[in-house]
């Protein structure tokens, strides 16, 4: 399941979008009229919580850049 957040707000969850095989090895990010950046992709192996997402952003919020 792929959950996505901005500016920790729910804004979709999609089914089945990454193979089971796939390496965290390349992604690609962007396109569709998308405009900003992107800071910190983590790919965990189990599901986390709301509140670990909430967490994890508001430890980073504040840093320039909000590199983990």
């Amino acid at each position: 399941v792929l959950d996505t957040f901005i500016d920790k707000k729910f804004v979709s969850s999609m089914n089945n979008v990454l193979p089971g095989d796939m390496s965290p090895t390349e992604l690609i990010v962007g396109g569709g009229g998308v405009s900003g950046g992107v800071c910190n992709i983590v790919i965990f192996p189990n599901s986390i919580s709301k509140e670990r997402i909430d967490f994890n952003y508001n430890l980073l919020k504040n840093k320039n850049p909000p590199i983990v």
